[in-house]
């Protein structure tokens, strides 16, 4: 089952920064069951990473589909990240978790 999420292109740039952090993490540190939960996250940052470079000159929103699991895994992310984020960046944060919450039911 697909959960599909329609943001624009600067809502996309937020939601990369809210997920920047997992790129400084080491794996191979980490132990085996905390492994399968940031492997989930790793895919949906190269995902977004690849959705962000095609659409990099597309004004209009836009649609992101992304299997149920993967999104849940987001959800999961979304509401323990405890970085420093602008306050556009926390509203799309918000919205984000919004639409998924609305979407996993």
């Amino acid at each position: 089952m697909k959960i599909e999420l329609k943001i624009d292109r600067d809502q996309l740039n937020a939601i990369n920064t809210i997920m920047s952090p997992l790129d400084v993490i080491n794996f191979q540190s980490l132990p085996r069951a905390g492994k399968s939960n940031l492997a989930a996250c790793f895919e949906l940052r190269q995902k977004f990473l690849q959705k962000s470079i095609k659409q990099q000159n597309n004004t209009k929103p836009f649609k992101v589909s992304i299997p149920y699991y993967l999104a849940d895994h987001l959800l999961h992310y979304l509401n323990n990240y405890k970085g420093n984020l602008s306050p556009y960046e926390a509203n799309v944060g918000l919205m984000l978790k919004s639409q998924l919450h609305q979407k996993l039911l």
